[in-house]
């Protein structure tokens, strides 16, 4: 699943695609709001083969969608995405929608390129730091100590946290 908030930032696009094996003659695609409200409904005919395999891949297109913002710019509002074969199964997941682009331009006076990061057509500030894991058997770092510890970057507002992975990070 990809997401793309169109540049005026009045619509967004979420592609779903998927692969059925074993049955199903339709897939039934929802968006429902940070709410729950279903936003939008989709039915799609599946192409089986004759192993009784398919795949499909559906456009979405979600008007006036509410942004996700980093947590010092604003609320982080997650839509539900569900895809049901009827009679089989539902598989869903969560997304924000925002618009993230890298701005660079040559620096004037110094070799280099500027870093910007420009998020629902706003500039924002980036203070980050890098994270090394609490433990390097990562099994016992409990989800309960991981919030935590990534609390303890929210208070003196530290954006964005980089986890470093491995020797190169």
């Amino acid at each position: 699943m990809r997401q793309e908030v169109a540049a005026e930032i009045k619509s967004a696009v979420v592609k779903v695609s998927g692969s059925v094996e074993g049955g199903g003659e339709r897939v039934v695609l929802e968006v429902a709001g940070p709410d729950g409200e279903v936003v939008l409904k989709v039915e799609e005919e599946l192409n089986i083969d004759s192993n009784g395999k398919g795949d499909f891949e559906v456009s979405l297109k979600v008007e006036k969608p509410e942004l996700w913002w980093p947590f010092m710019y604003g609320s982080q509002p997650l839509y539900t995405v569900s895809a049901t074969l009827p009679g089989f199964d539902t598989q869903s997941r969560k997304v924000g929608f925002r618009r993230l682009r890298l701005l660079q331009h040559a620096l004037k006076k110094e070799p280099g390129t500027s870093l910007t990061f420009d998020i629902n057509n706003v500039r924002i500030f980036c203070g980050g730091s890098c994270w090394i894991p609490g433990d390097y058997l990562l099994s016992r770092f409990s989800e309960t100590r991981y919030q935590t510890w990534a609390r303890v970057g929210v208070y003196p507002w530290v954006s964005p946290i980089k986890k470093l992975v491995g020797s190169g990070g």
